[in-house]
């Protein structure tokens, strides 16, 4: 089934990368993020996922679906709230995809086909509204002021 295969391993392992790096420029929303993120991939792993593609393969979708809306609950900022209603509003659109709710067949197929593309962006989108910019701000603050004007003052000359 070609569902079985949509979800790769190796982008689970990148994206638990990403929420760990970004856990330090980011509100305290993010280790809910990333458990949602890892129950998804405790889901994508566990026998019951192998049940449901094998029986009812649009569900497995709905599952992802209420593991995002579960964890709107917890949030504390209105912006991730957004970032993950919009994933699970999307894993529904690809379960009314896979029941051939839209009409244009084409959609269907662009939707099965950049379903790992679209769920990485959108796990971007959540990690981007994660991030507390100004703390990034001033970490390239000191970065520039401490290091490059350093490096600047030092330099050898070169003679030509």
């Amino acid at each position: 089934m070609w569902f079985a295969y949509v979800y790769n391993a190796d982008l689970a392992t990148l994206l638990a990368a990403v929420y760990l790096i970004a856990a330090y420029f980011c509100v305290q929303d993010v280790w809910k993020c990333l458990l949602a993120s890892l129950a998804c991939q405790l889901y994508y792993l566990s026998p019951l996922y192998t049940y449901t593609v094998d029986h009812a393969p649009a569900f497995a979708f709905i599952v992802y679906a209420s593991i995002y809306f579960t964890v709107i609950k917890s949030l504390n900022t209105y912006k991730v709230m957004v970032a993950c209603f919009t994933m699970g509003i999307f894993e529904i659109l690809m379960a009314g995809a896979y029941n051939d709710w839209f009409s244009p067949q084409g959609l269907n197929d662009w939707l099965y086909q950049n379903y790992e593309v679209i769920v990485s962006l959108l796990h971007a989108y959540i990690v981007y509204t994660l991030v507390q910019w100004r703390l990034v701000r001033r970490f390239l603050g000191f970065f520039r002021d401490g290091v490059v004007r350093s490096l600047s003052g030092n330099c050898l000359p070169l003679y030509f």
